[in-house]
């Protein structure tokens, strides 16, 4: 139960980066999202152009589970319309 509850903190905090992304393309991550009496932790986000490395880790007791997801940003220069790709998501063992 740990192990789950870890790992659906760690994609929690993937969802919030990745709305924070949405709305601002400057977003870097770097700091722990409180859920309830939970929390999951953004580590600073790798930027290259207009592709973010997210990594993110939620913990429960001494369960730590990991997630790394890359995502592509596009904005729309007339309607200023904003895009994610989601290229990758996954657990992983180290970020």
């Amino acid at each position: 139960e740990q192990g789950y509850k870890a790992q659906v903190l760690a994609k929690a905090c993937v969802n919030v980066a990745l709305v924070k992304i949405r709305l601002d393309a400057d977003y870097l991550g770097n700091e722990s999202i409180n859920l309830d009496t939970d929390s999951c932790d953004i580590l600073p986000i790798n930027k290259d152009g207009d592709v973010y490395t997210i990594s993110t880790q939620g913990v429960v007791g001494s369960v730590l589970r990991k997630n790394r997801a890359i995502v592509t940003r596009a904005e729309d220069p007339e309607t200023l319309e904003v895009t994610l790709t989601l290229d990758s998501w996954q657990e992983v063992a180290d970020l």
